[in-house]
C-alpha cells in the first residue's frame, strides 16, 4: 500500500509515531520533563570522537549530538493556518557528523522530536555522499498506529512506505536509542525487559522484539540493547541526566563522548566561539 504523500498529512493536527506512555512503562518521560534541566534556554551539545563503519573498515569522525527543548508545529495547508496551541513543546535530537569515505565523504544529518510524554512527533534524515543525497521525511498516523515514510533518493526518485506499529507494548525507532536508553526507569529493580524496535529511518523495516538490560555500578550505568544476535552497549553517567559517555553500535561503529556543555548555542556561531565554548568551565559537564 503506497502511502499518501506528507501533504495529505496536513490536515491530521497533532501526529505520533510512537505508542502512549503508558505503554512505554519501562521507559520513562521524567527526564524530558524535567524543567529545571531544559526550562534554562540551553541545549545539550554533546561532542564525540567517532568510528563509523563503513564498508568493513573504521571512519573516524566526530559525532554531535544535540539536545534541546524546541516546538514543533503539525504541517498545514496552504489555505490554513496554525493557531499557537497547536505548536508542541518538546525535545529535538539532532545527531550530526561527517565521516571521510575514500575521495569524498558522507554527511549524515539526524533530527528526531519528541513530545513531553516521550512520544515521537516526527523525524527527518539526510545523507549526502558524492553520489548525491537522500532525504527521508516521517510522520506519524495516529488513528490506525502507523508511519509514513517519504524517500527522495540521489536520483531524486519519491516513493513512499507506510508500515503498522505493534498494538500493544514499548515500540520505538532504532534511531531513539540514544536518547530512550536515558530514559529507562533505572529507580526499578535491574531486570531484562523486552520492547518492539524497527529500523532506522534509512531503511524502515518490520518491528522485531529486542531486549534491553542494565547494571549498576559505582559510576556508571551499562545498557544492552539485543536485537536477536545484534548488540549495542552503552555506558551512561549514574546520576541524572544519564549522560550518554559510550556507544558500541550492533555494526561495529563507536562513539566516546569527549566533551558535553550545556550552551546556547546558537549564540556561538562566530570564528572561534567552538574554542571560546569548550573552554569555559561553566558551560562544561562534570566529569
Amino acid at each position: 500500500m503506497t502511502p499518501p504523500p506528507l501533504r495529505r498529512l496536513l490536515f491530521l493536527g497533532l501526529v505520533s509515531l510512537a505508542l502512549p506512555a503508558s505503554l512505554l512503562s519501562q521507559f520513562s518521560p521524567s527526564l524530558l520533563q524535567n524543567n529545571s534541566y531544559w526550562g534554562d534556554g540551553k541545549a545539550e551539545v554533546d561532542l564525540y570522537d567517532a568510528q563509523i563503519m563503513r564498508e568493513g573498515q573504521p571512519r573516524h569522525c566526530e559525532m554531535t549530538l544535540i539536545l534541546m527543548r524546541d516546538t514543533f508545529t503539525p504541517q498545514v495547508t496552504v489555505s490554513r493556518t496554525p493557531s499557537k496551541a497547536e505548536a508542541i513543546s518538546g525535545i529535538r535530537m539532532s545527531q550530526i557528523f561527517t565521516a571521510p569515505i575514500g575521495l569524498g565523504v558522507e554527511q549524515h544529518s539526524l533530527s528526531l522530536f519528541w513530545n513531553g510524554a516521550a512520544d515521537l512527533l516526527a523525524g527527518s534524515l539526510v545523507t549526502a555522499t558524492g553520489r548525491g543525497n537522500r532525504v527521508v521525511q516521517a510522520e506519524g498516523l495516529p488513528e490506525n498506529r502507523s508511519l509514513c515514510t517519504e524517500v527522495r533518493n540521489e536520483r531524486g526518485q519519491v516513493s513512499g512506505l507506510e508500515f503498522f506499529f505493534p498494538k500493544s507494548g514499548a515500540a520505538i525507532l532504532y534511531d531513539e536509542l540514544p536518547l530512550r536508553v536515558r530514559t529507562i526507569a533505572f529507580t526499578q529493580p535491574a531486570a531484562e525487559f523486552e520492547f518492539q524496535m524497527a529500523a532506522p529511518l534509512a531503511s524502515p523495516g518490520q518491528f522485531k522484539t529486542s531486549k534491553a538490560s542494565y547494571k549498576v555500578n559505582e559510576r556508571a550505568i551499562e545498557v544492552e540493547v539485543r536485537d536477536g544476535q545484534a548488540l549495542d552497549r552503552f555506558l551512561l553517567d549514574r546520576e541524572f541526566p544519564f549522560l550518554m559517555r559510550e556507544w558500541k553500535t550492533r555494526d561495529g561503529s563507536q562513539f566516546k563522548l569527549k566533551n558535553s556543555l550545556k550552551a546556547d548555542f546558537w549564540n556561538y556561531s562566530k570564528d572561534g566561539d567552538r574554542e571560546r565554548a569548550l573552554q569555559d568551565p561553566m558551560l562544561r559537564h562534570p566529569d
